[in-house]
């Protein structure tokens, strides 16, 4: 068990224009997936586990609309699937949850003996997706109609008007297609001469295999456009699963035999006017360390042109609900990142990451952006998931280095993270200048107690400067955020704490070498996890802090 599982949902709409009205009904119910473990950060595998899911109003009045169990297998990795809405229902009914009404949020408690004795692992705020239902409910003014030929017409029921035919239906005539030796004639017309005859000599069979035309007694083959090769022209992207194989289930994902689950080959495909990866949703696979050095897999650096289009203009990595296991989900414990992107010397402007999933079990980042001071990130976007369920040994002794997400040197750059880490730090920000950065940043609760991984921070802030935090989550996470060497004059406001663990704090600055102030507009601190339903709040500092050098304006706790 031991790890906290934050979901991602993503909702796409598309619409076509078509010449009559449908109506789709929305599905009842949300795919959930989740990865088990035990203290030592070894996947619970092939083992079943009960699983109970609570949708509810509210942190503070909670009032429960939904609660249903599930018996789920996990597999040889930990991970386990269900769909929410299709469990035995213990309270409530799916389809009249009030999405509209008020905000919900989502409760996940595991029995990992597969009975019903259930520990809380987490609770998250549903975002997008889920709401889809309360859309779902809304009733169509279509109006449905039938088409019908009565006499010479065409006629539409509800008055939708009617289209004469008969001047099309007069101007026929009646004649016969006949063959007579070596000619096919039409009565009235004219014929067509057959030069051959010969009934059997131009049999041959017409067979296709994947994009090539051959015919049975040729050698002959035609080659078929790919049809992706239309799209991605005109989207300006390479997808990535062309480059894999697997189909991109949770049983077979998405790999590739460079062991980059496809992002190099996609990298050499990039053009200038193609810089996007695109990550079509499902699963996917890398295997080791996998260290992405631009410089070697983007082409044509030696043109000028091209270098600038790539560093200068930007390249995206887009996905939209994809999910990247790190190592194919199993531990990586060789001390360095499950992904590293970098380009030493160069600097980033304007590239995106946005919708991926991170997955997996590493002993250092799971994904790492940057390595120290070789390759700035300038008004870049990170908008991603990551979640490392590493523990080591020894955490009751020693902090782990282990962190979701790390992202070096990030300037003027949006960041929105949901990162988890058992141990260790759910995010680290190193060297971040004049950034905007929000999210969730937990660690998780120890397998069958009411303590937190100790040692443990949902963010951790190295030389980060003159940077602005807003609507940050520090749920479950030992210590909220450590300040490390030069992190001064930064700026936070709408922190919510809850779920702490009463041995840790929301604020350590132990580490912080200058004098320089940090200022906190605005925190909400709820209880302890040590003591979830009493007003016992999370301290605020720790032993070696010093206070003054946090401005504190407005506190609540509740």
């Amino acid at each position: 068990m031991g790890i906290k599982f934050y979901i991602k949902l993503v909702m796409s709409l598309a619409i076509f224009y078509l010449p009559f009205h449908m109506i789709a009904q929305v599905p009842q119910g949300v795919n959930y997936q989740g990865v088990l473990r035990n203290k030592t950060g070894q996947p619970i595998k092939n083992q079943t586990v009960g699983v109970q899911i609570s949708v509810y109003d509210s942190v503070l009045n909670r009032k429960n609309n939904y609660i249903e169990r599930h018996s789920v297998q996990t597999n040889e990795f930990g991970l386990y699937n269900l769909v929410i809405g299709k469990g035995n229902i213990v309270l409530g009914v799916f389809d009249s949850i009030p999405w509209g009404v008020n905000n919900q949020f989502l409760e996940v408690k595991i029995d990992p003996l597969g009975g019903q004795s259930y520990s809380i692992i987490g609770s998250q705020a549903m975002y997008s997706v889920p709401y889809a239902f309360y859309a779902g409910s809304t009733k169509s003014t279509d109006i449905a109609q039938t088409i019908s030929f009565k006499n010479d017409s065409l006629v539409l029921s509800q008055n939708g008007g009617t289209v004469f035919l008969k001047p099309y239906l007069d101007n026929t005539d009646t004649q016969r297609l006949i063959k007579l030796g070596k000619q096919i004639q039409i009565s009235n017309g004219n014929s067509i001469q057959l030069n051959d005859d010969d009934s059997s000599n131009e049999l041959q069979t017409l067979s296709i295999s994947k994009d090539t035309l051959r015919l049975s007694k040729s050698s002959a083959v035609v080659k078929l456009p790919n049809p992706l090769d239309g799209i991605e022209e005109a989207m300006g992207c390479v997808f990535v699963h062309r480059y894999c194989t697997g189909d991109g289930t949770f049983s077979k994902p998405w790999v590739s035999t460079d062991k980059s689950a496809g992002i190099i080959t996609a990298l050499s495909k990039l053009t200038q006017t193609k810089r996007i990866l695109y990550f079509k949703p499902g699963y996917y696979a890398t295997q080791g360390a996998l260290d992405i050095d631009f410089s070697k897999y983007l082409p044509n650096l030696n043109i000028p042109e091209w270098k600038t289009a790539f560093a200068g203009f930007g390249i995206e990595f887009q996905g939209h609900n994809a999910s990247i296991y790190v190592n194919g989900g199993a531990p990586l414990t060789v001390g360095k990142p499950g992904i590293l992107f970098n380009w030493k010397g160069e600097h980033a402007f304007y590239w995106k990451f946005t919708g991926l999933q991170f997955l997996g079990v590493v002993d250092t980042a799971l994904v790492q952006f940057g390595n120290s001071y070789d390759f700035p990130w300038n008004g870049c976007e990170f908008d991603i998931v990551g979640n490392n369920g590493y523990v080591p040994s020894n955490y009751q002794t020693k902090a782990s280095r282990s962190s979701a997400i790390k992202i070096c040197w990030p300037l003027e750059s949006k960041i929105h993270l949901v990162a988890v880490s058992a141990c260790g730090s759910g995010a680290v920000l190193e060297t971040a200048t004049f950034c905007t950065i929000n999210g969730a940043f937990s660690n998780t609760i120890i397998p069958n107690t009411n303590t937190i991984y100790p040692k443990s921070y949902g963010l951790n802030l190295i030389n980060c400067q003159s940077n602005t935090f807003t609507h940050m989550d520090l749920e479950i996470a030992y210590s909220g955020i450590k300040f490390d060497q030069w992190s001064i004059q930064n700026t936070f406001s709408a922190i919510f704490v809850s779920q702490g663990d009463s041995t840790g704090c929301t604020f350590d600055n132990s580490k912080q070498v200058t004098d320089g102030k940090n200022v906190v507009v605005s925190i909400r601190s709820g209880p302890t996890v040590q003591a979830p339903s009493s007003t016992v709040v999370q301290k605020l500092f720790g032993p070696g802090c010093e206070p003054k050098k946090i401005v504190i304006q407005n506190y609540f706790d509740f």
